[in-house]
């Protein structure tokens, strides 16, 4: 769990109103701790009701065990006006925690050269909407040598 996924939620908590914006830039998939996913998306939830939310009620809707957590999130925050720097950071290392885990299994996994490509591709694919999702095309190239990288891998290991 990064700081930056209490962060996030911790401006939620304490002011709503200003942080509705959030729920376009990202969504509970991206916080690696169940916990704090749990209470993005009841957040998101009230939110899209119209229900305004705060600590009570969220507790309210959650049940007393996200009592601790929630009052930590809260007292972390410097400021709310860094919420969309936050909010970035949860999705950077969302991210790389999904570019990570689907290397390791092209990687690990024993595919053909057409399984491997497919999966390649599949890849790229996510890789691109993300990156159109972000605005951060300089990302690309760091990204496409690390795909050719795992390519050569493959190869390699096929010809042993």
């Amino acid at each position: 769990m990064t700081e930056a996924d209490r962060a996030v939620i911790g401006c939620m908590i304490l002011d709503a109103k200003s942080t509705s914006g959030v729920f376009r830039l990202i969504d509970q998939r991206m916080f690696e701790e169940p916990a704090l996913a749990a209470i993005f998306h009841c957040c998101y939830k009230l939110h899209k009701a119209g229900i305004p939310y705060d600590a009570v009620t969220v507790l309210s809707k959650l049940g007393e065990d996200y009592k601790l957590l929630i009052a930590e999130c809260a007292q972390l925050v410097p400021s709310i006006s860094r919420l969309e720097h936050y909010a970035a950071e949860v999705m950077e290392d969302w991210r790389r925690r999904t570019l990570a885990g689907q290397l390791a299994e092209l990687q690990l996994g024993d595919y053909t050269s057409g399984e491997t490509l497919k999966r390649l591709r599949d890849l790229g694919n996510t890789l691109i909407v993300v990156m159109m999702f972000e605005k951060i095309c300089n990302v690309e190239l760091g990204l496409m040598k690390c795909l050719k990288d795992l390519w050569d891998m493959h190869i390699l290991k096929r010809k042993k």
